[in-house]
C-alpha cells in the first residue's frame, strides 16, 4: 500500500526547550500547530498609510486529531496527566496512570510535525500538551483531540522514519460506561483533560519562555443514556458524589479503563423528540481522588513496552 509520509511525532525531553528526536508516533488525522507573530502596526500622523509592521514576539501551539488506538492512548494520557506510571507484565503490559505514588509533573516534548511527502519537518521544541479530548459515539470510533504550547520551532530539519505500531482501533462497540459500577445503555461519551500552561513573553526574546503549569488539572465530560429508569437521574436530583468509569476492551485482550471516582453530576437533562426515546444527557466533573493521587487514574493494558520515555 503506498502512504504519504506525513506524521505528528513527541520525544520526551531531558531539558525542557532542548529538542530531540520522537519517540512516539501517533496515527494523525489532522493538526493545526503553527507559529503564531505578534505584529504591532505602526501608524504615523503624517502619513495617510501604515508605516511599518513590526514583527515582535511570537506564540506557538495549535491543535492535533488522531484516530483512537490502544497503543497510543497510554502515552497520551501521560502527557496530559504526568506522575509516575507503573507498568506491569511481560506482553501484553499494564500501564497505571498515575500510580499510587504518583508525582503531579508532566513531561516536557518535543513535537515534530511532517506535512509534506518529502524530507522536511518542524520540531517545536518545550511543549506541554495542554489539553486532551477523547470521545465516541454510536457509529463513530475513538477520537483524541489535543492541544499543545511550546517554543519556537528549530526551523526545518531532516525528518527520520516514523515507526507506527499494527493500528488496534479503540471501537464503540467495546465501550462501557458506568456508573456507581452499574453499567449504562450510552449512545455517547466525552472526556475532557486539561490543564493550563503559561506563554510568558520577555523583550529580549522573540519565542515565549518554556511554558509552566498554571492551573489545576481538571476533568469533566458528558454522557448520552437512553435509560430504562430513572436511575441515574436521581443520581443527579439528589446531589451525590458517584463513581464514573469508561471500560474499552478490544477481543484480544487490549483495553483502556478510565477511573474517575469521585464526580459530582452538574447537569442531567431529559429530552424528547417527536416519537423518538427518551434520550438523558449528563455533565460531570471530577474531584481529587486520594488513592490514585489525581482525579483520574487509567489503566491501560496494550504491546507497548515502555511509556514513560
Amino acid at each position: 500500500m503506498s502512504t504519504l509520509d506525513r506524521h505528528i511525532g513527541f520525544g520526551k525531553e531531558t531539558v525542557p526547550g532542548t529538542p530531540v528526536a520522537p519517540t512516539k508516533y501517533i496515527d494523525l488525522l489532522g493538526e493545526t500547530i503553527e507559529e503564531t507573530p505578534v505584529l504591532e502596526q505602526i501608524a504615523l500622523s503624517r502619513l495617510v498609510a501604515l508605516a511599518k509592521v513590526a514583527n515582535n514576539n511570537a506564540a506557538v501551539g495549535g491543535g492535533f486529531n488522531a484516530q483512537g488506538s490502544y497503543q497510543d492512548i497510554a502515552h497520551l494520557l501521560w502527557y496530559i496527566i504526568g506522575g509516575v506510571v507503573g507498568t506491569s507484565g511481560a506482553g501484553p503490559y499494564t500501564h497505571t496512570i498515575p500510580n499510587a505514588s504518583g508525582a503531579a509533573g508532566r513531561p516536557y516534548l518535543t513535537t515534530e510535525v511532517r506535512r509534506d511527502d518529502d524530507t522536511r519537518t518542524f520540531r517545536y521544541p518545550g511543549c506541554l500538551l495542554t489539553s486532551l479530548a477523547l470521545s465516541a459515539a454510536v457509529g463513530q470510533s475513538f477520537r483524541f483531540d489535543g492541544e499543545v504550547a511550546g517554543m519556537l520551532p528549530v526551523g526545518e530539519g531532516t525528518a527520520g522514519t516514523a515507526t507506527y505500531a499494527a493500528l488496534a482501533l479503540m471501537c464503540a462497540l467495546e465501550v462501557d460506561v458506568l456508573i456507581d459500577a452499574v453499567s449504562t445503555n450510552a449512545a455517547g461519551w466525552n472526556l475532557n483533560i486539561a490543564r493550563p500552561a503559561d506563554a510568558v513573553h520577555i523583550m529580549k526574546q522573540r519565542g515565549p519562555l518554556k511554558p509552566l503549569d498554571t492551573g489545576a488539572l481538571v476533568c469533566d465530560g458528558s454522557i448520552e443514556i437512553f435509560p430504562d429508569d430513572l436511575t441515574e437521574y436521581d443520581l443527579f436530583e439528589t446531589p451525590s458524589e458517584v463513581d464514573v468509569q469508561l471500560v474499552v476492551t478490544e477481543a484480544t485482550g487490549l483495553s483502556c479503563t478510565i477511573n474517575l471516582d469521585k464526580c459530582a453530576i452538574s447537569a442531567g437533562t431529559p429530552h424528547v423528540n417527536e416519537f423518538d426515546r427518551q434520550v438523558m444527557s449528563f455533565d460531570f466533573v471530577s474531584l481529587f481522588n486520594s488513592v490514585a493521587t489525581a482525579n483520574i487514574q487509567a489503566v491501560v493494558i496494550n504491546d507497548v513496552v515502555t511509556v514513560a520515555t
